[in-house]
């Protein structure tokens, strides 16, 4: 296996490893791909086009993890190790899609998610945050504000029911 077949690997297993972190996923670069193709976003910059060159990247690491004499192929060029490395420092500075997408619509209500990298020797190499929506705790509070609501109705009933049970009893005697 030549150089550049290893530094595609190491590159695509760390933007594997960082995708999996950030979409809390055991499939990585796939759940990512899956997660653009559910979003289908046009507004942001470049949407298609790192779609494009995701799936083209995941179809190289699949036809060298998988095929027979594929080696002999030059099916790996320079860029596309450096396009790897470019589009996991774009996560790591929240300028991928997703996080373009997040700024774009102006989401209030963020989580800070603590991702490590560890390297195969167990050391830490590096520390990121990375802010994502966090949906679950929106779904929470809108339940707490329907019972919150359900509460205060059912003691204003409850209380314009004392008040004419009072009128009533008064009024008889």
């Amino acid at each position: 296996m030549n150089n550049l077949n290893l530094q595609f690997f190491e590159a695509y297993k760390e933007l594997d490893e960082m995708c999996k972190q950030v979409l809390s996923s055991n499939r990585g670069v796939s759940a990512y791909i899956d997660e653009m193709e559910k979003e289908g976003h046009v507004y942001v910059e470049n949407w298609e086009k790192d779609y494009r060159q995701l799936k083209k990247m995941r179809w190289i690491r699949n036809r060298l993890a998988h095929e027979t004499n594929v080696f002999e192929e030059d099916i790996i060029t320079a860029q596309d190790v450096e396009w790897l490395k470019m589009f996991r420092t774009r996560i790591m500075e929240l300028a991928d899609p997703f996080s373009l997408l997040h700024q774009q619509k102006g989401s209030n209500r963020k989580k800070c998610v603590e991702i490590k990298m560890i390297h195969r020797e167990g050391k830490e190499r590096q520390m990121l945050y990375i802010e994502k929506s966090n949906q679950a705790n929106d779904s929470e509070d809108d339940m707490e504000n329907i019972l919150w609501g359900l509460g205060v109705g059912l003691f204003v009933g409850i209380l314009v029911f004392a008040i004419i049970m009072c009128i009533c009893i008064l009024g008889f005697n």
